[in-house]
């Protein structure tokens, strides 16, 4: 059971005499200090011979966010029953994020403007690097925080873990713990990961038949990379998934695209898939039976304009022992197009169809392993990290899952280049014209320097930080304000909407009541990826076999759940198309609940976000 901060509950206890003789019941209760009992019920029950008494405990919650716990004893002719419940308050409001990263060298400040925040519900953290190991290890703690459902979702937490891992054993890092969460966790990872194989090969979003060709081809990647840190992957699993990428040749130096996959609708270009499916097969060490396709990305390289093209063109052609000479001159190209801020910008999108930041990302991480493979620039590579670590999302991400392995990847190439530690400093942190907080570091520091548990400073509405550095080196940074706002922010390029609706508010215990999703796509464009996450109010529980069904049915593609939310996934949706999603939810709890917002958005463009209301509904007794 999940509650938010002004819900009241009706909380049913029911008696039951099981024995053919009356008797007196002492009945006890206790409530954690996020809720107030209003009306204390009797203390002592009278029950017949084979007789159940129900009463109901009003309990209005008082608290704002946390963990209460409910506990009742009952006693009676020399017996006693007891048992206790936990019960989570969730903060009220819409979440929000404010995030910057940069570089600190002797002062910067930010001007945050909180709003209406929900006082108590804000967590501010600021966090720096001072050398590439700190980056990467602070790294594995902020990756994408999106429900870990699909083939790629599961990537975009495992193959960061396996950055770091292979991070950390090149520099003989002795840090146990962090050694062995990694391995542990790029365990659990690939177990699910292969769990998503096609029956026919291949690999796709949530398992299914035909395989997609881009995801496979990034799959393999991954997989090629776990096996630098990872001992349990399969070798012919590696094999048959290249395999079934040959058999998906077109014969003119391209390959062939599944109708319904991710971009059925979205139109990813034919040159990007196949240049990047190339690049990926020769990443993995496949160059010998793709001389075709490789013939091609070699005639990309001359030709093209767009720098992501030309990354991934660069990059396949110096996988090719026989190509190196091609791939240098790639770079060569590939360098007049670095703008001044360090930075590649991609010209239409990627293969996931990301354009603005995380195709830059994405280019500017591909251009700068093509360098770097080559040997050149070392000053160009320079900035163009230091322009990824400026971009860097203010708990450790780069945007959505492509942008993030990819900056990852190449800033792990680089932290092996470049064993450079900084030198000793001092940093102070103040809030609104005052010191909450310094550190001073040494020569040789490894670890990040974090700085948490600032919120608590914070106030609602505008607020300045400021944070002051004495050292010799500038230092990356991130920092980030989460904090709940009780208006809802939705983002003006959101390309999707969501409605909810339930079809009555009142309802009795037992009944069955519908919520109706509405999922709209609101342009005359195909959109890929989309997730709703439908916001339940405490005291309705969602019914899984009936989430099953509407996933047979095709109604849905996959779903997850959590205490108060389903979450809807769609891989794709025409131009201007409207999905309407019923979810038949029983009415456990007597009580009157207000469910969190709902929101919609796209998997790669997860920063634009259309939200609406929660809903409200009274359970009756």
């Amino acid at each position: 059971v999940a509650v938010t901060e002004g819900d009241q509950i009706l909380l049913p206890l029911t008696l039951s005499n099981e024995r053919e003789r009356g008797t007196t019941v002492n009945v006890s209760a206790q409530f954690g200090d996020l809720f107030s009992l209003n009306e204390v019920p009797p203390s002592q029950v009278k029950l017949d011979g084979e007789a159940r008494n129900s009463a109901y405990y009003p309990v209005d919650v008082v608290g704002k966010m946390g963990e209460a716990s409910v506990s009742f004893e009952a006693s009676a002719g020399g017996l006693s029953d007891a048992f206790e419940r936990t019960v989570e308050v969730a903060p009220k409001g819409f979440p929000q994020v404010w995030e910057a990263s940069g570089e600190l060298a002797d002062t910067v400040s930010y001007t945050i403007d909180l709003g209406e925040a929900i006082s108590g519900t804000i967590d501010a953290s600021v966090r720096l690097y001072p050398s590439p190991v700190a980056t990467l290890t602070q790294g594995m703690e902020g990756m994408l925080r999106e429900p870990g459902g699909c083939f790629e979702q599961t990537s975009s937490s495992n193959y960061p873990n396996v950055m770091v891992l292979r991070y950390l054993q090149e520099h003989e890092v002795a840090d146990a713990n962090l050694l062995t969460t990694a391995s542990g966790m790029i365990d659990r990872g690939y177990q699910r990961l292969v769990g998503f194989e096609s029956p026919e090969k291949g690999y796709e979003w949530f398992g299914g038949d035909p395989g997609h060709e881009a995801l496979t081809a990034y799959g393999l990647v991954e997989f090629k990379d776990m096996t630098e840190v990872y001992g349990g992957v399969d070798r012919e699993m590696l094999d048959r998934t290249a395999a079934w990428l040959k058999s998906r040749r077109d014969g003119d130096g391209g390959f062939l695209r599944d109708s319904k996959a991710l971009d059925s609708f979205g139109q990813v270009s034919p040159a990007i898939t196949d240049a990047y499916i190339t690049w990926s097969l020769t990443e993995a060490g496949y160059t010998r039976d793709f001389q075709k396709e490789i013939a091609r990305s070699a005639r990309l390289a001359q030709d093209t304009r767009d720098p992501y093209l030309l990354a991934l063109a660069a990059n396949t052609l110096l996988n090719d022992p026989e190509r190196v000479g091609e791939g240098r001159e790639a770079v060569r190209r590939l360098m007049k197009m670095q703008h001044d801020d360090g930075a590649w910008h991609g010209e239409t999108h990627s293969i996931t169809r990301s354009t603005g930041a995380n195709l830059n990302i994405e280019a500017t991480a591909l251009a700068s392993m093509a360098l770097m493979k080559a040997d050149r620039g070392e000053g160009d590579v320079r900035e163009a990290i230091g322009w990824l670590n400026n971009n860097r999302g203010g708990f450790g991400q780069w945007g959505a899952t492509q942008a993030t392995v990819l900056a990852l990847r190449a800033m792990t190439d680089y932290a092996s280049q470049s064993r450079k530690t900084r030198s000793s400093g001092t940093i102070e942190v103040l809030l609104n014209g005052e010191v909450v907080d310094t550190f001073d570091y040494a020569e040789g520091h490894r670890g990040a320097i974090v700085f948490e548990g600032l919120g608590e400073r914070f106030r609602p509405g505008q607020n300045t930080l400021t944070l002051r550095h004495s050292g010799d080196s500038p230092l990356p940074l991130s920092a980030a304000v989460e904090y709940r706002s009780v208006r809802p922010a939705t983002s003006p390029d959101a390309t999707v909407s969501v409605e909810t609706r339930l079809a009555k508010n009142e309802v009795n215990m037992g009944e069955t009541v519908r919520l109706t999703a509405t999922l709209t796509n609101v342009t005359e464009e195909g959109q890929p990826m989309t997730l709703a996450r439908v916001g339940l109010p405490g005291g309705l529980r969602f019914q899984t076999w009936q989430l099953k069904e509407l996933r047979d049915k095709g109604l849905i593609d996959f779903y997850e759940t959590g205490a108060r939310e389903v979450v809807l996934y769609l891989r794709d949706m025409a131009p201007s198309e409207t999905v309407t999603v019923p979810l038949e939810l029983i009415a456990e709890v007597p009580g009157r609940y207000t469910g969190p917002a709902s929101s919609a958005y796209l998997y790669y463009t997860n920063e634009h976000k259309a939200w609406t209301d929660g809903v409200f509904v009274s359970v009756m007794p």
